[in-house]
């Protein structure tokens, strides 16, 4: 569960985890250096998060949950190795 307001993964946070959006919404965005938030999109139930760190292994933008939300955590490396091993 994710409380409105709370973020599962920010900036730079490292990259660990993907997360499938069960209920709820989140909104991802990039805080510019005057402050002013950039909304870059909204994910609602059946959505997946944290997909921008793949590349980089670090996040880059902050996730925050618009209402109470529930989102499953999924270790990348369980699906990566999956797809090894296919």
């Amino acid at each position: 569960m994710v409380k409105q307001g709370e973020a599962p993964y920010r900036t730079n946070d490292p990259f660990q985890s993907i997360y499938a959006v069960r209920a709820g919404s989140f909104k991802t965005v990039l805080m510019h250096r005057d402050g002013c938030e950039q909304v870059t999109g909204f994910h609602f139930a059946g959505d997946s998060l944290g997909l921008d760190g793949v590349c980089s292994s670090r996040h880059s933008c902050d996730a925050i949950a618009m209402e109470a939300s529930n989102a499953w955590i999924i270790p990348f490396n369980l699906p990566e190795a999956m797809c090894r091993e296919i």
